[in-house]
């Protein structure tokens, strides 16, 4: 829960008027057990990664999606690593029954270190949202936070997407970073939001803007400097 209440929303400070303030209230969690080895972790990984998977999770999300999905006050629905597979595979499975396009027009997403590809959970995304099969603006598009240094978010061989930011102060290399994920009590794949303590002591934030959100940005942007000549 610690990460899910710094990675996604903040309120804004009434000094400073930065977005650095942790909101309590009006927050609804959908917790994946974790598995009690690495290896058990990545194989539960893989599942959910190459199949879509119809676990406990995945369900609670789809039933939070139908009923919120299309209400008057919205749904915000924030997602972390291996988190954002679970949101993933319930818009995949969502997505067979054409009577679903429209249930999530007044849903906002945000991805964060995201094990899930971005840009193929917001073309299902824009579909269910009602807007057709090609996104044409940034309205409603996923929000993403990654690291240029997460392995989860950046490798080719998990999330693959665009990175929004690269802090490493302390010029770690690749192997340090990957052993800071895998067992760190900080590293380029928990230092999202409103980021922790420990995260400006490893250098995987700024001391002047830890605490603070870091900027967001629609995958649907991404895309679109990736598409300019």
């Amino acid at each position: 829960a610690k990460f899910a209440r710094q990675n996604y929303i903040a309120g804004r400070d009434a000094q400073t008027g930065t977005l650095s303030t942790p909101l309590y209230e009006n927050v609804y969690f959908v917790h994946h057990p974790k598995a009690n080895n690495i290896v058990s972790e990545l194989l539960i990984a893989g599942y959910q990664k190459w199949t879509v998977s119809a676990d406990n999770s995945v369900k609670q999300a789809i039933d939070i999606l139908k009923d919120k999905g299309n209400s008057q006050q919205g749904l915000y629905l924030g997602s972390h690593s291996r988190g954002t597979l679970t949101i993933s595979n319930a818009l995949q499975t969502l997505y067979p029954d054409k009577q679903n396009a429209g249930l999530l027009a007044n849903t906002t997403l945000k991805m964060v270190g995201p094990a899930a590809n971005v840009s193929k959970a917001d073309n299902i995304l824009n579909y269910l949202q009602g807007k057709g099969e090609d996104r044409m603006s940034k309205e409603g598009a996923i929000l993403i936070e990654n690291s240029q240094h997460d392995t989860v978010g950046s490798s080719l061989f998990i999330g693959n997407n665009p990175y929004t930011i690269n802090t490493n102060l302390k010029n770690k290399g690749s192997g340090v970073l990957l052993w800071d994920i895998a067992f760190g009590e900080s590293s380029s794949h928990n230092c999202y939001g409103l980021g922790q303590k420990q995260c400006g002591e490893d250098g995987y934030r700024d001391e002047k803007d830890n605490r603070i959100m870091q900027p967001e940005k629609t995958i649907f942007e991404f895309n679109q400097d990736v598409s300019k000549p």
